[in-house]
């Protein structure tokens, strides 16, 4: 099997199918709620066009022009270790997985945080995902056990 040239880019409008797709698998392996109607919306109103409401950005990998992986961060800034950069989202298609993907990913947001000077880039995942823990050893990353995920609902 020969290894397949993996475009890294930002994501388009042409993407969000393919994003929402992503987030449902994900949310479906990990038995969570599928997102509802509006993260379409959401996602082009976000992200599409270049002046976004947020502050994360959106890479893909993409194969023979579709969508193989696709992976969503954001700076932020911890006391401890100065800028950072946060991984909220990975997500490799099923049919390519094993094929190099997510770390082609992960080295584009890595050479994107060397350029922002950050100190670390940062994640999380499900404890029971042990292909993701596997991912993320592969990659160098340390696992914290001291430290627990929060968060907040605005609207309580």
């Amino acid at each position: 099997m020969t290894t397949p040239h993996i475009i890294i880019r930002d994501a388009s409008p042409d993407d969000i199918p393919f994003l929402v797709n992503a987030n449902n698998v994900v949310n479906d392996k990990s038995n969570l709620t599928r997102a509802d109607t509006t993260l379409a919306r959401r996602l082009k109103s976000d992200f599409f066009p270049n002046t976004t409401q947020s502050d994360a950005r959106i890479l893909i990998a993409e194969i023979d022009g579709a969508p193989a992986g696709m992976i969503v961060f954001s700076a932020v800034y911890f006391m401890t270790e100065g800028n950072c950069i946060w991984v909220t989202n990975m997500f490799t298609d099923p049919v390519y997985q094993k094929m190099g993907i997510g770390t082609k990913l992960m080295d584009a947001v890595r050479e994107i945080a060397r350029d922002q000077h950050c100190a670390v880039i940062g994640f999380m995942e499900d404890e029971n995902n042990t292909p993701a823990k596997n991912f993320a050893h592969h990659n160098g990353a340390k696992e914290m056990d001291n430290l627990r995920y929060y968060y907040i609902n605005i609207d309580r």
